[in-house]
């Protein structure tokens, strides 16, 4: 197969320079989940649960969400990579889900949140790193890839 500027695609080279860029990007991820956990861990207890402004949310919502989301989206990128179509958006029962999960989760000690982050961002990485090119060029997931 050729792309469109007539380089041979689908090749082992192909699949070896798709894999080191799905681990580039973990390890970019990796970085940025580790400034954002650093960062919560500088915000004060008291700080942790008071809105910076009416109608926006707290440091600990904040963090809640950041648990709840990735953890649904790397289901469907686990799906895709299976070669299924998963519905991507939000209907309004995912939705309502998601808001009790950060509602139940707001509450939170900072360190128990912080601990919840940590191993949210571990588990995010974890499966990203289980996503690999096939030898047809395709996503595959690889259940038991560290």
């Amino acid at each position: 197969m050729m792309d469109a500027i007539g380089r041979r695609r689908g090749g082992r080279e192909d699949v070896r320079w798709a894999n080191e860029q799905v681990n580039r990007l973990v390890e970019r991820l990796e970085a940025a989940q580790r400034e954002f956990e650093q960062a919560v861990a500088s915000v004060s207890a008291s700080d942790f649960y008071k809105a910076p402004a009416e109608g926006e949310w707290t440091a600990a919502e904040i963090v809640a969400h950041m648990c709840e989301s990735p953890p649904r989206f790397m289901a469907k990128v686990i799906e895709m990579a299976a070669g299924r179509e998963p519905v991507i958006g939000r209907n309004e029962e995912e939705q309502r889900l998601r808001l009790e999960e950060v509602s139940r989760h707001a509450g939170d000690g900072k360190q128990e949140a912080l601990e919840r982050l940590r191993s949210c961002d571990d588990q995010v990485a974890h499966t990203l790193r289980r996503v690999t090119m096939s030898s047809s060029g395709t996503p595959a997931a690889t259940p038991n890839r560290a």
